[in-house]
């Protein structure tokens, strides 16, 4: 489908929901899942989601919970029983104590509920295969037990092994792109140049590709690199990365998020950053709202660690430093500052929520939420979760708060579940396990929980337009903002209109005759659409973004 540029970006919309009560601590409660008797987990990483609740149905306690546990299980907390299963345990050859390598990520294909594809991020060290791997496992019908003859290496990231920096996290989006982060690599040296800011290498980066049904991949459009570009790998969206280590998805702009661990200690020269008096902020947030490169080595948090560089002009130097994979490009593209950047901890990137007023969950997020970006940081024992306030552009945050009261103890990750929840996993202590090692859930139980936001006349949609037809010819469509969507097609004759979202499911069909209004009553949700409009000349396209 064709699309050209942003046409029209009108103010932030605004949502309201009549008779909502104020959101307070209050509100939520924290349900362990995870850490009862035999349903113990140790070294917990990263977790994915199955929803087993009709649509009728109220989504909450029917979550299935997949998790991974660093020294090799893949494990589920059933929502039918209440207890803990372990589907399989990766056999591995990594050195638990000095190396951060492991079984990390995992997600779930878009199409598992009958395919029962498993996708994991794990070491394997190997004496002739060092590398991270991307595998596709499959699950019996049941999902009781993760086969573990059935992998398919899908990607692999070659190592030197024993590092400190694996990344590790996978997500999919509704395009059926599969997001991964990788570390740097590191071992000794925290400032590696032959892998993050080698655009020949896909360590340090996050990538971006295309999983197909034969156990290969393709590459999206609109990654960093061109396929067949000289000295670059095409799968790279963003580069310039030490460890991030947690990412997350906007599920209605697709704008990347992600916890970047800043360095310890000493810069490229030498000088101490992390000591007593420190004022340096090496720790950070990252926000992309398109592809490009973060800096490391050269830059971490707000922090210049190599002084031969002028932090005012962030272009980067020549890197000649190719390790094992082979030359990349000497000239980078410039360095992105991060979107926040403080003291160094170790930050985790939480989601950015979107209410979805359709969704029948009785322990779903409030509007107060909407399209806020929660964070929270590893190294704390008493962790708070933090609520950035972002732009219409996704460019700066206008407004933080620390929200939902619930400490949390060391966490890796947080994700919204299906069913509108906050899932955590609380890791509890460095390559430790004790009583607040668990998965748990964070549930709303106020009262505000509107079927569907009431949508003003300021509305923010964004309107892509393009499309094909005939002899260049083809319906005229005009979309306007009223209490609600209006779309007019100034075409004489019969015409249909189609509008489908991001999983191309037909949202709504119409039929009729021009010039005619149609109004969009059934597109009232934030999201990404495609309209469709076609006529005896041709057709035309519109991809509209309701925030």
């Amino acid at each position: 489908m064709l699309m050209a540029a942003v046409t029209a970006l009108p103010s932030r919309a605004i949502l309201t929901w009549p008779n909502c009560a104020e959101v307070t601590n209050a509100n939520f409660t924290a349900v362990t899942l995870s850490n009862r008797g035999t349903d113990m987990t140790a070294e917990p990483m990263k977790m994915a989601f199955d929803l087993l609740a009709a649509k009728t149905e109220d989504a909450k306690g029917k979550v299935d919970v997949y998790f991974t546990e660093r020294l090799g299980k893949v494990r589920k907390f059933d929502s039918k029983t209440g207890k803990v299963l372990t589907l399989a345990t990766i056999s591995l050859k990594i050195d638990a104590g000095t190396s951060s390598d492991g079984v990390h990520g995992i997600a779930l294909d878009p199409g598992f509920k009958t395919n029962h594809f498993v996708y994991i991020y794990y070491s394997n060290l190997g004496t002739t295969d060092k590398a991270w791997r991307v595998s596709r496992f499959t699950l019996n019908a049941d999902h009781t037990v993760l086969d573990l003859a059935s992998e398919v290496v899908v990607l692999k990231v070659p190592i030197s092994g024993g590092s400190k920096h694996p990344g590790g996290a996978l997500q999919f989006d509704a395009y059926g792109d599969l997001w991964i982060g990788t570390g740097n690599d590191a071992k000794t040296d925290d400032f590696p140049t032959y892998s993050s800011p080698n655009t020949n290498d896909l360590r340090g980066k996050i990538l971006r590709i295309h999983p197909t049904a034969d156990g290969k991949y393709t590459i999206p459009e609109g990654n960093l690199f061109k396929p067949g570009t000289e000295k670059t790998r095409p799968e790279i969206y963003v580069m310039g990365n030490r460890n991030p280590y947690s990412i997350t998805l906007d599920p209605v702009r697709r704008w990347l998020t992600w916890g970047d661990v800043g360095p310890d200690d000493k810069d490229m020269d030498g000088k101490a950053i992390n000591g007593t008096g420190q004022t340096m902020k090496t720790e950070e947030y990252d926000l992309a709202t398109a592809p490009g490169n973060y800096g490391y080595p050269f830059f971490s948090g707000d922090y210049q660690t190599k002084s031969s560089i002028n932090a005012a002009a962030p272009a980067m130097p020549a890197n000649t430093d190719w390790g094992t994979s082979g030359p990349g490009l000497q000239t980078l593209p410039p360095a992105i500052a991060p979107i926040y950047a403080y003291k160094r901890a170790c930050a985790i990137t939480g989601p950015i929520y979107r209410y979805d007023g359709d969704l029948n969950s009785s322990n779903k997020f409030p509007p107060h939420f909407t399209r806020k970006w929660l964070v929270t940081d590893f190294n704390s024992d008493n962790a708070k979760i933090t609520a950035f306030t972002l732009n219409d552009g996704g460019t700066a945050i206008t407004a933080q708060e620390n929200v939902i009261g619930i400490p949390l103890h060391a966490p890796e990750e947080m994700q919204f579940g299906p069913d509108g929840a906050l899932y955590v996993i609380n890791y509890n202590g460095y390559r430790s396990s004790g009583p607040n090692t668990a998965i748990i859930r964070i549930d709303y139980g106020g009262e505000c929980r509107p079927l569907e936001p009431k949508v003003e006349t300021t509305a923010t949609v964004a309107i892509e337009t393009g499309g094909r037809g005939l002899a260049g010819k083809g319906p005229q469509v005009q979309v306007t903002r009223a209490s609600g969507l209006l779309v007019t097609v100034a075409t004489e004759g019969a015409f249909s209109l189609d509008v489908r979202d991001l999983s191309g499911r037909l949202v709504l069909s119409r039929q009729a005759k021009g010039p005619a209004p149609i109004a969009l009553s059934e597109v009232r949700q934030a999201g990404v659409y495609f309209l469709q409009v076609r006529n005896a000349e041709g057709e035309r396209s519109l991809k509209i973004v309701r925030d």
